[in-house]
């Protein structure tokens, strides 16, 4: 039976990554899929070697907030809006990158979704999904019925955190107030278990009902984690890989970023 490998932020991680494959692909089977949760450049040493590796291995990617830069950036050049492109954070990093990869690569990385609904039961996303939130097609569904705003709050999903209370939309980081929910604690699991990053845990990975938080601090020194889901959907094991050394100095301290 095939299974899931759902891996959290990467982050320039390439050698925690290609440990990770390996250790996933010892009890390989045919129709094994591997995913990102996204977050695969940026703060580590090695983003273009991370997305040879998960291009090579037909991984699917789920933009994180700092994949969508590099998708905007390609999207950009393509069109030869170079001074668009340069007004984007961190141009001169994501031209070099751009300039590493080749075509296929670029292709996977503006090709890539902000989520991934699977039939199996669980949902993919970067960061995290708004309670206003009511549809998430499934993978290959149609998106033709979205409207607009339904499809701009899937967009934001790559960036949620912080629930404003009142309005129950997300808000920008730093700005919270205490008392203020974290998504994860009010998601009731409408499309299933919720896999997700981009905040990251480095003490322990916390529990919540419905979702499970896979960004496990590796670029500043954690591990890398990833989940691995049985054929029918179900969790079977995390894989845990300690990073080599700290490649960057975290803003969020030693304990959970929560």
């Amino acid at each position: 039976m095939s299974r899931t490998l759902i891996i959290g932020d990467i982050h320039g991680c390439y050698r925690e990554l290609l440990r990770m494959i390996l250790a996933f692909q010892k009890n390989s089977f045919n129709g094994d899929r591997i995913f990102s949760v996204g977050d695969l450049i940026d703060k580590g040493p090695q983003a273009q070697q991370v997305i040879t590796l998960l291009v090579d291995e037909g991984a699917e990617l789920i933009l994180g907030n700092h994949d969508d830069k590099l998708k905007r950036f390609i999207k950009r050049i393509r069109k030869g809006e170079y001074e668009k492109a340069k007004k984007i954070r961190n141009w001169v990093g994501l031209a070099e990158l751009n300039n590493m990869l080749n075509d296929q690569e670029r292709d996977w990385i503006v090709n890539a979704k902000s989520w991934h609904r699977d039939k199996n039961g669980f949902c993919i996303v970067h960061g995290g999904i708004e309670p206003g939130v009511h549809k998430m097609p499934f993978s290959g569904e149609d998106l033709s019925d979205l409207t607009k705003k339904e499809r701009g709050r899937l967009h934001q999903t790559k960036w949620v955190r912080y629930l404003n209370p009142e309005t129950g939309r997300m808000v920008t980081t730093g700005t919270e107030q205490p008392g203020w929910p974290y998504w994860a604690d009010l998601y009731d699991g409408r499309f299933g278990t919720a896999y997700f990053g981009h905040q990251p845990y480095m003490e322990a990975v916390p529990k919540f009902s419905n979702a499970v938080a896979l960004d496990t601090g590796c670029v500043y020194g954690g591990k890398l984690t990833g989940a691995v889901l049985n054929g029918d959907g179900t969790l079977e094991s995390y894989i845990s890989i300690p990073a080599e050394r700290a490649y960057a100095v975290s803003h969020w301290g030693n304990s959970n970023a929560k």
